[in-house]
């Protein structure tokens, strides 16, 4: 982030922390008598409803918080109830209708709708094709702030963004990078932090979201990390952190448990690429031309129908998704540890 983007934010941070001031309080509900009663209409009997913007959060929520920062070596996250929530979020709370948003057409539908959502311009660019993003950049450069926003590895292809050109791009026309990593998290990368980990540029981005159910299933744990003043802003303004039930104690400490497993396993790790190896061969051996992959995502195009396709791999036991672009047409497979060929 550059130094003017930057003193935009700050000066935003300032009148948010003049008119609300979030909860950092931590609630330990075994050594803690506070109950809020709701009617809960047919189901009846008590339930505790909070959420995190005012009144804080649960030491699962703090564990899970934890295990995150000690593995992508981050100062701070911030935990949404739901990825729909954060994707709504990220953009409408961040930027006016003085800003910009330049953005991939590839990238993940969730993340569009979220985008549509702000007040900024929106500029779109070709699939990876880092001069239209200039052009994209050059033609915005009278707008307060722009935000370049990709996903790091595409859902409907398996290909990794070319975030070193992004990367160069933002420095040079000073703008804000946001990486949707969903498909990237514990999958890319040496150490599986993700797609700018693969890129050896880890941490260039000013936001990075992840969707643990992407990759390791889990029933909750979207987060986004990043730069703190921004971190803290959205803290501030989301509206899904006000309004919106804080996540599920069992379930977020249920998520810290399955990904704090994933991290320390090396043979769960081995076993999740391996499996998208030997898909690739399998693939290659039925004589389909599968492009090399780089996260737990295996896909190919093709010219004949989809519907033929899908059926033959049903009957082998495997859920391929389709998806058209243009004249062409893509099979995606979505490979875990636990996955069998």
């Amino acid at each position: 982030m550059d130094s003017n983007s930057r003193q935009f934010f700050e000066e935003e941070l300032v009148m948010s922390k003049a008119i609300s001031r979030p909860s950092d309080m931590v609630f330990d509900f075994d050594n803690t008598s506070i109950i809020n009663f709701s009617n809960t209409g047919l189901m009846g009997g008590f339930q505790t409803i909070f959420n995190t913007y005012s009144c804080g959060v649960t030491k699962e929520q703090k564990q899970f918080e934890s295990v995150v920062c000690d593995f992508l070596q981050v100062p701070e996250i911030l935990v949404f109830p739901s990825y729909e929530a954060i994707t709504a979020d990220f953009a409408a709370n961040l930027l006016n209708d003085t800003d910009a948003i330049i953005y991939d057409e590839y990238c993940n539908p969730s993340l569009m709708r979220g985008i549509r959502l702000s007040a900024a311009e929106k500029l779109r660019f070709r699939h990876n094709d880092m001069a239209k993003l200039e052009d994209k950049l050059k033609l915005s450069q009278m707008r307060r702030i722009r935000m370049i926003v990709t996903d790091g590895i595409f859902c409907d292809s398996g290909h990794c963004a070319n975030l070193n050109a992004i990367k160069q791009l933002a420095e040079k026309y000073n703008a804000l990078v946001v990486v949707d990593d969903s498909f990237g998290f514990l999958a890319c990368g040496k150490n599986g932090r993700g797609s700018d980990e693969h890129c050896g540029i880890r941490g260039f981005a000013d936001l990075k979201i992840v969707n643990l159910q992407s990759t390791l299933k889990a029933s909750v744990g979207t987060f986004v990390c990043g730069d703190s003043t921004l971190i803290e802003l959205l803290r501030r303004r989301s509206v899904s952190l006000r309004y919106s039930v804080s996540v599920q104690r069992g379930t977020i400490a249920s998520a810290a448990s399955d990904l704090q497993s994933f991290i320390d396993a090396d043979a769960e790790r081995d076993a999740l690429r391996e499996n998208v190896l030997h898909l690739y061969d399998v693939l290659r051996e039925m004589g389909y031309n599968p492009e090399k992959p780089c996260a737990n995502i295996v896909s190919f195009t093709l010219e004949t129908s989809a519907d033929t396709l899908r059926e033959k791999f049903l009957n082998r036991g495997w859920l391929c998704e389709f998806y058209k672009r243009g004249s062409k047409t893509t099979a995606v497979f979505r490979v875990t540890s636990k996955t069998k060929f």
